[in-house]
C-alpha cells in the first residue's frame, strides 16, 4: 500500500479557523449519550441478538453462556472494588 501512495501528493485540507474552532466549542457544550450514536445503537442491537440467541439455545448450551456471563460479572465486580 505504501508503495502505491508514496509518490502522491498529500490530499488539500483547508486550515483550521476560528469559526471551525468556535464550531467545535459549540459541539462540545452537547450531552451526547452513547445511545445517541452509531456505536450505542449497534451496541444495543447486539444485545437484542445475544438475547434472541440465548432464548434460541439448548438447555446446555444456555448453561455455559451463563456461566461465562457469571465469570465475566465476577471480574467486573472485583475491578470495581466491590
Amino acid at each position: 500500500m505504501w508503495m502505491e501512495l508514496k509518490d502522491k501528493k498529500p490530499p488539500f485540507f483547508a486550515p483550521w479557523t476560528d469559526a471551525d474552532e468556535k464550531k467545535l466549542m459549540e459541539m462540545k457544550k452537547k450531552d451526547i449519550k452513547l445511545d445517541d450514536t452509531a456505536l450505542g445503537r449497534l451496541i444495543n442491537v447486539r444485545k437484542r441478538e445475544q438475547e434472541a440467541a440465548f432464548w434460541s439455545s439448548s438447555c446446555k448450551e444456555r448453561e455455559f453462556f451463563l456461566k461465562g456471563l457469571k465469570i465475566i460479572h465476577d471480574v467486573a465486580e472485583d475491578l470495581e472494588g466491590k
